[in-house]
């Protein structure tokens, strides 16, 4: 019996092997041919916009934030601002509360003062009523007919004519525009004129041996001469005989001045009581209450100091009031019993002047006259 033949195996299982290596190198180099490395162009847009847009929110997150700071600001200051403003009417409150209580006092005592004045008022139209003064009357002198309510002593008669710079107009507005307009127009502004021819009337009222004496007076008082009258001493009289009395004198004199400052009444008083022996008239030419208390500080007089304290001084009416009434106390010292006439110009915002005036004629047994505008 033949024997088989004996076959050699064959190596099957390197060959398998070799072919899935193979097989895998290829696969893996058909993946990396097949698939793209790195983003598309989808994706890169995509993350570019998600990128402007978030630098875009960071931005306005930026501007937000520094919005807000400056509107902290802003209210921050606001606040500050409030609470100051707050702290000054505080302050202001107090202050018109401490002046309200410091005025109580003097307001008092000016309606006692008012309550006297009335009594006084109401005796004198008593002592009018048992004994009528007789009516102004018109009478012709030099070919003028002139009002002579005011009766003119025959001795020692002292006039004071008013040269202040009211004494141009009435009106606040006027007499700003005659001021710029120069000297000559000052001096013929009617109502200083009138004021002149009302002085020069008053001195033609005395007789040939009676005495007197023209003074005007602003800030200062000046005689016929235009010499300024030094406070002190004693005055003399004028003789109206006299070489120096000419009326023709009297009237170039008392035109030679212009209107201009500030109105003194207080050293018109103290003139008139230099004046040796004692007027028996004193006559004033004037339009309101004066604006000077002499050589007082107008701060020191009640109702002309400042709201606060240093202010300067304000000439309010009650101020011009005050340094009237300061004047006054002079004529109660030293011309008791001295007739006092007035004839006061009109001057528009000084209506209280009238009262004042009226009140001083009345109780120095002088008349105060309000004549109308071109008198005489």
């Amino acid at each position: 019996m033949r024997r088989p033949l004996h076959r050699p195996r064959l190596a099957g299982f390197g060959l398998s092997f070799l072919d899935v290596l193979c097989c895998g190198l290829g696969s893996t180099v058909l993946l990396l041919l097949i698939v793209k490395h790195g983003p598309t162009e989808v994706e890169a847009a995509d993350a570019a916009y998600v990128v402007q847009r978030t630098q875009g929110a960071e931005a306005d997150i930026a501007a937000a934030q520094a919005r807000r700071g400056e509107l902290q600001l802003q209210r921050t200051a606001q606040e500050n601002a409030l609470a100051a403003r707050f702290a000054s009417l505080q302050v202001a409150s107090d202050q018109q509360t401490a002046q309200a209580i410091a005025y109580a006092a003097p307001l008092e005592e000016l309606k006692s003062e008012r309550a006297k004045l009335r009594a006084n008022a109401a005796k004198l139209r008593e002592s009018q009523a048992a004994s009528p003064i007789p009516e102004p009357s018109v009478e012709t002198r030099g070919g003028k007919r002139q009002l002579t309510g005011i009766n003119v002593r025959e001795d020692r008669v002292a006039i004071f004519l008013d040269r202040s710079g009211s004494m141009l107009h009435r009106s606040l507005v006027e007499i700003i525009r005659l001021r710029a307009s120069g000297p000559a127009f000052m001096r013929a502004a009617r109502k200083w004129t009138g004021a002149q021819q009302a002085a020069l009337w008053a001195y033609e009222q005395v007789p040939p041996e009676g005495r007197f004496q023209v003074f005007t007076y602003a800030e200062d008082l000046h005689d016929l001469e235009g010499r300024v009258v030094k406070p002190g001493g004693a005055l003399s009289w004028r003789v109206k005989a006299g070489s120096d009395a000419d009326p023709v004198r009297v009237a170039d004199a008392l035109a030679k001045s212009a209107p201009s400052g500030p109105t003194d009444l207080k050293q018109v008083f103290e003139a008139a009581a230099r004046l040796n022996p004692k007027p028996k008239q004193v006559m004033i030419l004037t339009d309101g209450f004066p604006t000077l208390p002499g050589i007082k500080r107008l701060g020191s007089l009640r109702g002309c100091r400042g709201a606060n304290r240093g202010a300067k001084a304000v000439l309010s009416p009650t101020c011009r009031a005050s340094v009237y009434l300061d004047a006054v106390e002079v004529v109660e010292r030293r011309l008791a019993g001295v007739p006092i006439d007035v004839i006061l110009y009109p001057l528009d915002g000084d209506a209280d002047a009238v009262r004042g005036y009226w009140l001083l004629t009345a109780l120095s047994g002088g008349r105060l006259l309000t004549p109308a505008e071109g008198w005489p």
